[in-house]
């Protein structure tokens, strides 16, 4: 959303929500331990194998949409040339520093102006984002995507996967309360598998889904698939773990942008 076309008292809310909201990433960021984690892990690997599966070969443009720290921006560098944009002025100084075969930028993802700044690119990604904006800006950060991805290009979005996580809620505990809990963020909404796919359906053709990190109710059991099963064959144990209806707690949606422009 552009700042300049909203009312003032608009305007005073979202730098408040956006100043709230760097200070707090800014702190996250801190800490390598978030960034290198297993669900980012799991995150980046899936992402990888859906780009590769889906627009093979080398020399790809891409663009990593809400990169915090770097490190998918890192791993999608062995597949082409990269950027990254992020709204936490302070990270994106320490990754220029950290990873200098890197173009990184300071912007909101959600700016009307942004795609001016970038170019155009063969893969866009958005790996836990969209939970964080606002529902009223949501079609303004796919637009954006939308203009900044060649035609045929892919868009790849990981966000929490609200169908199985509320496996996990306990059965006297409302969903509000739950979610606060679950999530230590500033978070908007946690979107249902419909609810992605309609939001990016005006825009791009959905073409694949993936869930990650099995939710487990069980605690032995999932204190055994985080320490001995998954650096095995993460993959392998994932596509079990799904096919048994164990789905993960992230899901990852490919999206493919029309030749013709329109879906």
């Amino acid at each position: 959303m552009d700042l300049m076309v909203l009312k003032d008292g608009e305007k005073s809310q979202r730098m408040h929500i956006m100043s709230k909201n760097v200070a707090f990433y800014d702190k996250v960021w801190a800490d390598d331990c978030y960034a290198k984690g297993l669900s980012p892990t799991l995150r980046r690997r899936q992402i990888i194998h859906f780009i590769q599966k889906y627009t093979p070969g080398s020399g790809l443009m891409l663009l990593d949409l809400g990169c915090g720290k770097g490190y998918l921006a890192e791993a999608l560098s062995r597949l082409g040339q990269v950027t990254g944009v992020d709204f936490a002025a302070e990270t994106v100084q320490q990754n220029k520093q950290r990873f200098s075969h890197i173009t990184f930028v300071c912007g909101d993802v959600i700016d009307l102006a942004l795609p001016q700044r970038l170019a155009q690119y063969d893969v866009v990604v958005s790996s836990e984002v969209i939970e964080h904006i606002e529902i009223a800006d949501r079609a303004q950060l796919l637009r954006n995507v939308d203009a900044v991805l060649r035609p045929g290009g892919l868009f790849i979005v990981t966000t929490p996967y609200r169908n199985s996580i509320l496996r996990l809620k306990p059965p006297d505990e409302s969903e509000t309360t739950f979610f606060a809990r679950f999530e230590d963020q500033p978070i908007s909404s946690i979107m249902s598998k419909e609810e992605l796919i309609a939001a990016l359906e005006p825009y791009f053709e959905v073409v694949g889904f993936a869930s990650v990190q099995p939710c487990i109710k069980n605690r032995l059991l999932d204190y055994l698939w985080k320490v001995l099963f998954w650096p095995l064959n993460y993959r392998l144990v994932n596509n079990v773990t799904n096919a048994l209806g164990i789905e993960g707690k992230y899901m990852v949606v490919v999206a493919r942008k029309p030749v013709t422009g329109q879906v």
